[in-house]
């Protein structure tokens, strides 16, 4: 931390760096430093080595923030993710740099307790004090039951990868039941959504509660160091947390098993028509029509990048038909959306994002219902009301969208 610190005031009065940029790379350099021990073992001569390379430099802003920029991407490299940080994991110490990088990627992603509602990110804040946490570090696979099938010793049981956050209560309940007895009842009270969040936050395997042990283990020492690394891309602001279960609507093999629905809607494209004579304002309104229905609806997932019939087309025509990137599409998409529809009502009810099946991407726009009448303006610039009536969207007219709206 005092590293850190010493090297946040050069880039404050040596090298005048902008606050919010700082703030930035000091952020990523302290959450470098502190998963890989930079500072530690010969911590004197690490950092005389980093100020004398930083003063070959320009005393520039953009140097400084290239430099460390530079040296946390030498660290953070592939190999890094995929056996360094795992390997690191074989460990049981309850005050691990590691296990502490996990709590700050959860705290990062906006994860919940597991089971819960309650964010782990709210109850480790220095702020707040009770006589007992209201979330604690549980074993996955309990002490008793652990020693019950002969594993002992505070090394094997108490692997930061048998560990997980939990309400005291459900800790309570859960005391030293196989995880095979306990999880499936606990894990099934909550929706798909949670579930899918559920998995992700706390990097638990796909049948991990029938899972050999150390099997288990393993696997979830990688699971965890995925965690990290997308909490290290939200921090390099390379993605969006996943701040809410709603945040992540179903996946493209979900939508596929289900087809179109009044709750599911594919589209070739956003664009550019797969048929000929087909212009683009005719394909945008085709979009905009199925988000407004969604609106006056149920709500529901719009897939773009799939045909009618279920092939996955992916998005590569339309991203090529102005040589856009996936930012820049989703910019296009949000605003066709926001001037059609309202801007107000796209931020509140809209959600856009990708997927990637196979070498195809999708655009999946998640779609929530709205408590009041949503009118879009048709390529004639026309007021219009749409709705879903089974796996089609219908234009209502005068009395019907009362007699509709009334209901």
């Amino acid at each position: 931390f005092l590293y850190s610190y010493l090297l946040f005031l050069l880039g404050k009065f040596e090298y005048s760096v902008d606050n919010n940029e700082l703030r930035k790379i000091i952020s990523k350099w302290f959450f470098m430093c502190s998963l890989t021990g930079r500072y530690t073992g010969s911590p004197e001569s690490v950092l005389e080595a980093d100020i004398r390379r930083l003063d070959m430099g320009e005393k520039k802003p953009s140097w400084f923030v290239e430099y460390l920029d530079s040296l946390i991407s030498s660290q953070f490299i592939p190999e890094f993710w995929e056996i360094t940080l795992p390997q690191k994991f074989d460990n049981s110490g309850g005050y691990s740099p590691y296990l502490f990088g996990y709590h700050a990627a959860l705290n990062l992603l906006g994860a919940t307790a597991l089971f819960s509602g309650v964010k782990i990110s709210e109850i480790l804040d220095p702020a707040v004090s009770s006589r007992r946490s209201l979330i604690e570090r549980h074993h996955l696979f309990p002490k008793s039951y652990l020693r019950s099938v002969g594993i002992n010793g505070i090394y094997s049981i108490n692997q930061i990868a048998n560990y997980a956050f939990l309400e005291w209560d459900d800790n309570n309940k859960i005391s030293d039941k196989p995880p095979s007895q306990y999880f499936p009842q606990y894990f099934s009270k909550l929706s798909e959504n949670e579930r899918k969040m559920a998995n992700y936050w706390h990097a638990l395997p796909d049948n991990w509660e029938n899972m050999e042990y150390w099997k288990f283990i393993k696997e979830r020492r990688r699971l965890i160091s995925l965690v990290i690394k997308d909490s290290f891309k939200v921090l390099n602001k390379e993605k969006e947390p996943l701040v809410t279960y709603e945040s992540l609507g179903p996946s493209v093999s979900e939508l596929l098993k289900s087809m179109e629905t009044s709750q599911i809607e594919f589209k070739s494209s956003a664009r550019v028509s797969f048929k000929d004579d087909i212009p683009e304002k005719v394909v945008n309104e085709s979009v905009i029509k199925t988000i407004a229905a969604f609106m006056n609806s149920d709500g529901g997932t719009l897939a773009i990048g799939i045909s009618d019939d279920g092939d996955i087309l992916g998005l590569e025509q339309d991203l090529n038909y102005k040589n856009q990137d996936l930012d820049q599409y989703q910019n296009w998409l949000s605003t066709l959306m926001m001037n059609r529809i309202g801007k107000s009502v796209i931020a509140n009810l809209v959600q856009i994002r990708f997927e990637t099946l196979g070498d195809k991407l999708v655009c999946l726009v998640d779609v929530k219902k709205s408590n009041k009448p949503v009118f879009a303006n048709n390529s004639s610039g026309d007021e219009t009301f749409y709705v879903r009536v089974g796996n089609s969207t219908r234009i209502l007219k005068g009395r019907e969208i009362t007699d509709y709206t009334d209901k």
